[in-house]
């Protein structure tokens, strides 16, 4: 399992901690690492939708792989107990359509919906220009979030490290977050 999942998770000061913990019978725990900076009693959006991308990916059988993927957060997500649901909306051996739905407090909370396509031996070739990104810096940064907010879960849970910019400086920033590898 990804240690997003259910494993340790943390890249970021606070040590580690995962995002979920499973419960069994599709019932995932959210810990305080997916809390929003927005309201403490709630997820940030990025951890619902990993698990999501996750719980797919898993269910898919054979040589297919992720085109698409679309998340749908249908209004707060509560920092509780959840229950992801999944269901094949299109089978099929090259394309197939699956979709995912986190259930919490009886109300679907959040969906997700993803095309697999069959992979082949490798990529095509775009022929066209590729952006370099900027080069990460080689230390993380001090932890300094926004003006007034001094901790949130998430936000503990990443590695933020900006090339220009910041959460506590106006402008254009660039960012890159990193979270912890995959377990092994």
């Amino acid at each position: 399992m990804d240690s997003h999942m259910g494993g340790t998770a943390g890249g970021g000061s606070e040590g580690s901690e995962a995002y979920y913990l499973p419960r069994g019978n599709r019932r995932y725990e959210p810990t305080r690492a997916t809390e929003s900076p927005w309201d403490r009693t709630a997820q940030h959006g990025g951890p619902p939708a990993a698990l999501l991308a996750h719980v797919i990916d898993q269910a898919v059988e054979g040589p297919l792989r992720i085109g698409r993927i679309s998340v749908d957060m249908l209004g707060p997500i509560p920092l509780r107990e959840a229950v992801v649901e999944i269901s094949v909306m299109k089978p099929g051996r090259r394309v197939q359509l699956t979709e995912a739905r986190m259930i919490v407090d009886g109300r679907v909370a959040v969906t997700a919906r993803a095309w697999h396509i069959a992979a082949g031996d490798r990529p095509p070739i775009t022929g066209g220009e590729q952006t370099v990104p900027p080069t990460v810096p080689p230390r993380p940064s001090p932890q300094s979030f926004y003006p007034g907010l001094d901790d949130w879960g998430y936000g503990r849970s990443i590695e933020w490290r900006f090339t220009r910019g910041g959460f506590d400086r106006l402008g254009c920033g660039g960012c890159v977050g990193a979270g912890p590898p995959a377990a092994g």
